[in-house]
């Protein structure tokens, strides 16, 4: 038991200095963590020795080692007490000065308290970049940038914090139900017909930032820095238009990418979580996807993911069942990447919608679909009824949804080996 409650505090001390605020909370946390684990290993070797009775007196004395490890871990113990309170310490007084002078303002996440101010200035400075107007894109491109927050959008309910955002009040998850300010006359548009909107998730680290149309569900793209990520965007424009045509909205979708000057309208910039560092997908919830859609608008969106579905569908079934390997020979096959795209559906993002699927089996065309038209028949009813699919808002299942499909089916269409054969 004692040894476990080492382990334990060992755990607590690296947790502590990786994600502490302070470089103190940093050098303290680890300098514990080492020295409680090889505690714990001197108190192991004196407890066996003392147990099995091995001739270990010429290394030690266990009668004296056993007496020094008691007052070493007494030491120890009163060491962590300190630790904890001087840890609280200092982060209650560096929140508290950022707060009080907007440093910190509008935190990042859920827990806007939890994260470094230094990683809050940071991605503060990332994205300064953007609202000083400083992008600049191709000649053939016009980015028009527009003042956004970085923080979640306001809860018009809760109440402003001592620096004047209600983000930084007590409600912590104020930032979920929030509503994004409307731009213009409709959420599926531009300022003018031929615009395409986008926005940008931009890591916490400030490492990768995603591009994302919000009105073309499934069209979004990562990159390292936001123009290129705009720039990625804009060459997978051709190869989403075979879903726009398979939704019936090629006319739609040509309006906004045919014309001598591609415009980007950025409409909005928010921060993203670890992961949008990590793997460059978008995975937080902008303002636009919190916003409440109206029927039209759902059947838009839902007529696109099943557009994605198809194209998806059509893919599968031309390519070659072995990909093109990795430069390592790693990669997966036509079928491992099908039967990943589909379990993802059933087992987890079926679920926020209440679904029972069946599990570890790729089902059969006829039951695909019927798994497929159970799907969006149980988004309907969520949208009926006003609600999430769990904590994820309807918006982003849609998109989130539709990009892995179309990730996915561009992952196969890029390794097929059919031409080559040939």
């Amino acid at each position: 038991m004692l040894l476990a409650s080492l382990a334990a505090a060992a755990s607590q001390s690296a947790i502590l200095a990786a994600a502490g605020s302070t470089l103190f909370e940093h050098v303290v946390g680890r300098a514990l963590a080492v020295a409680l684990l090889g505690y714990a290993a001197l108190l192991l070797v004196a407890v066996m020795a003392t147990a099995t009775r091995l001739p270990l007196t010429l290394v030690f004395n266990p009668t004296a080692t056993a007496e020094a490890v008691l007052q070493v871990g007494a030491v120890m113990l009163l060491l962590l007490m300190l630790l904890t309170f001087l840890s609280a310490v200092a982060r209650r007084r560096v929140l508290g000065s950022a707060g009080a002078s907007g440093e910190v303002a509008r935190g990042v996440g859920p827990h806007p308290t939890r994260h470094r101010p230094r990683r809050v200035a940071a991605q503060r400075a990332v994205v300064d970049e953007w609202t000083k107007g400083r992008f600049s894109g191709p000649p053939a491109i016009t980015i028009r940038t527009v003042p956004g927050d970085l923080g979640p959008p306001h809860d018009p309910g809760a109440e402003p914090s001592a620096s004047g955002c209600v983000c930084c009040s007590g409600n912590r998850h104020a930032w979920r139900r929030g509503r994004a300010r409307r731009r213009g006359n409709s959420w599926l548009r531009g300022e003018t017909a031929d615009e395409m909107r986008a926005k940008l998730e931009i890591g916490p680290k400030g490492k990768k930032v995603v591009a994302v149309a919000p009105d073309w569900p499934g069209l979004e793209r990562g990159a390292k820095t936001g123009e290129a990520a705009i720039e990625r965007l804009l060459s997978y424009l051709p190869r989403y238009a075979p879903v726009a045509k398979l939704a019936g909205m090629d006319a739609e979708f040509a309006a906004v990418t045919t014309t001598t000057t591609t415009t980007i309208d950025v409409v909005e910039q928010y921060p993203g979580v670890g992961s949008t560092d990590f793997w460059g997908i978008s995975f937080a919830f902008s303002g636009i996807d919190m916003q409440d859609m109206s029927s039209g608008e759902l059947a838009r969106e839902l007529t696109l993911m099943q557009a994605c579905w198809a194209f998806f569908d059509e893919k599968r079934s031309r390519v070659s069942a072995e990909m093109q390997q990795g430069p390592r020979g790693g990669g997966r096959q036509r079928d491992q990447i099908v039967r990943h795209v589909v379990r993802t559906e059933q087992e987890e993002w079926a679920k926020k919608l209440g679904l029972l699927m069946p599990q570890g089996m790729l089902p059969t065309d006829e039951v695909l679909k019927a798994q497929r038209d159970a799907y969006c028949t149980a988004i309907r009813a969520f949208h009926a009824q006003g609600k999430m699919a769990r904590t994820w808002p309807l918006r982003y299942l849609i998109r989130h949804t539709a990009y892995h499909t179309l990730d996915h089916a561009w992952e196969m269409e890029d390794k097929d080996l059919t031409a080559k054969r040939a």
